[in-house]
């Protein structure tokens, strides 16, 4: 979980790096203010998974820009320019903007104190002992607006901002393999672009390794 503390750093973070990077491309000011007007700095990034919790999104966003500038500048011999890859990394996600709602799921609870205040019917036991179900806030994904995951991304930034055909490309196809659907495309996309496969890595790194986009953003 974050604090209003922590999720008002990353918003502050997310606009500095944007109007830092990307202030000088067509729409990007338009861009930012959409964004500023949605729930992208308030939203989750998942229902369960990854940063599944209030702010979430924004957390992953800068998560994956620093990892790709690092990935592309350090690991790789390409030399693509940072407003490219600041936008890429930071606007990839936007399809999730105002699909997650508030709901409530019930999980097993081995916590002591709430073993003790339960009635004596409401213990059950597993493998891992005794434990009480217990109601938690969680989230549910609902899109309003289903026109995919990439593909929406795209959509919704190029009502603002024209893309590059790698852009696009890297956007479009950064979930990889996760992504349903015919795999063919992914694969001529790889090829046609390295941009779409550090944007896949970078995201890839910055779900599932912790420590991964988490420092500073560096200086390039």
């Amino acid at each position: 979980m974050l604090t209003e503390q922590e999720i008002n750093a990353n918003k502050e973070a997310f606009i500095s790096v944007f109007t830092d990077r990307l202030g000088n491309r067509q729409g990007a000011i338009a861009m930012l203010d959409w964004l500023m007007q949605s729930t992208f700095f308030i939203d989750p990034a998942s229902t369960k998974y990854h940063e599944c919790y209030p702010g979430g999104l924004i957390e992953h966003t800068l998560k994956v820009a620093n990892a790709l500038v690092n990935i592309c500048y350090e690991l790789t011999p390409y030399t693509y320019t940072t407003d490219t890859l600041y936008l890429v990394s930071l606007l990839h996600d936007v399809c999730k903007i105002g699909c997650y709602k508030k709901s409530f799921r019930n999980v097993k609870s081995y916590e002591k104190e709430d073993l003790k205040n339960a009635r004596k019917w409401e213990i059950k036991n597993d493998a891992l002992g005794d434990f009480i179900w217990k109601s938690e806030e969680s989230y549910i994904f609902e899109d309003d607006f289903p026109l995919g995951h990439g593909e929406k991304s795209v959509f919704l930034i190029q009502r603002f901002m024209p893309l590059t055909d790698e852009e696009a490309l890297a956007i479009r196809y950064h979930m990889g393999a996760w992504d349903e659907g015919d795999k063919r495309p992914l694969a001529k996309a790889f090829e046609i672009s390295p941009l779409v496969s550090m944007l896949n890595i970078a995201d890839t790194f910055a779900t599932y390794l912790k420590g991964i986009g988490e420092t500073e953003f560096e200086e390039y």
